[in-house]
């Protein structure tokens, strides 16, 4: 069965390979503790609100995955 989340694993990965700044429910990940963690970061049966955050020119430098109860 395909975990509902995946597109956020995807996201979450392309974010960090970018050097975007990627936090999960508060918490800051690099890029290899997302390839290590990755499949422990988002919960399957939770669901997850993704906001951008951008800087003063209006580039995004970051994403933030919050779990949504």
């Amino acid at each position: 069965m395909r975990n509902k989340n995946q597109w956020i694993l995807m996201d979450i990965e392309e974010a960090s390979k970018k050097g975007l700044e990627v936090c999960i429910d508060g918490k800051e990940y690099t890029y290899s503790d997302i390839m290590r963690k990755k499949r422990y970061l988002v919960k399957e049966n939770a669901n997850y609100m993704s906001d951008y955050i951008y800087d003063e020119q209006g580039k995004v430098v970051g994403v933030h995955y919050n779990k949504i109860k």
